[in-house]
């Protein structure tokens, strides 16, 4: 086995530290922290247009989604401009710590052919170089810190966003199951989707019978307006799919439900 000598391990061990230096030069700008800013102002600010193309393609829903938009573009125009003081503070005390490094480094290369006296420099760099590094950690802990808490509230609000714009633009759904109380609202778009039929429910369908009438007689069932031809054309599909003669309806869910619980997939199919 090859054995180093003083003066190769001494070659290795400053290149090894000038590659450390070199990742520092760029760290004391802290680029991390902000690239990651950057991308969270896009996100803020770019909001109002996403939520404005999801309305164009009639997403009526979430009245609230403006204002939470808003209430959101009102934080980060105070949060943002104490993040850029604290970035500007920070890389300039950084950059500062990171000047002698650099000073020091062309002495400690050129005394890489004598291992004895480049020693102690080395020491004195490499200790240097490793309290940057845990300065450096720490001021990006310092800014991050100052906007998680938003970041994630931001970040839960465009995910839910992403699912909106793929149940509107990408899901390629032809059926809405929705309650008669929202009716309205899926009427107001149907003609703006790909939407071929609504399913039409309330909340009194999960009930027994008898806590239906109940329901009923004291008024307690919230509910909404239907078409009566849209009813009836959704009540007209299900039978023909069952097989079974309009208006005779106990037979008719009695069928419903055995294949929904056999293949709901195949029954949805039967329905387009």
């Amino acid at each position: 086995m090859a054995t180093t000598n003083p003066a190769q391990q001494m070659t290795h061990d400053i290149h090894a530290l000038q590659s450390r230096v070199g990742d520092l030069q760029d760290r004391v700008r802290l680029n991390d922290a902000l690239g990651a800013i950057s991308d969270l102002n896009t996100t803020v600010t770019g909001l109002p247009q996403r939520i404005t193309a999801l309305r164009t393609r009639g997403y009526v829903f979430e009245k609230d989604m403006e204002p939470q938009a808003q209430a959101m573009i009102a934080s980060w125009a105070l949060l943002y401009p104490n993040l850029q003081t604290q970035i500007n503070q920070q890389t300039g005390m950084l950059i500062g710590s990171l000047r002698p490094i650099e000073m020091q480094m062309p002495q400690l290369t050129a005394l890489a052919a004598s291992p004895a006296a480049a020693g102690g420099l080395l020491g004195t760099v490499q200790s240097s170089v490793s309290m940057l590094e845990d300065k450096i950690s720490a001021a990006e802990k310092t800014v991050s810190g100052m906007y998680d808490q938003f970041g994630d509230q931001v970040t839960h609000f465009k995910d839910h966003l992403d699912e909106i714009e793929y149940m509107v633009k990408d899901s390629g759904a032809e059926t809405i199951v929705c309650q008669d109380t929202n009716f309205c609202y899926v009427k107001e778009i149907f003609q703006k989707t790909g939407l071929k039929r609504a399913i039409v429910t309330n909340l009194a369908d999960l009930l027994p019978t008898w806590k239906k009438g109940l329901g009923v007689l004291f008024d307690r069932i919230p509910g909404g307006k239907v078409d009566k031809d849209n009813r009836q054309q959704v009540d007209q599909a299900i039978h023909r799919v069952v097989r079974v003669h309009y208006k005779d309806c106990p037979p008719t869910w009695k069928e419903v439900k055995r294949m929904i619980a056999e293949d709901e997939g195949a029954f949805v199919q039967r329905l387009k």
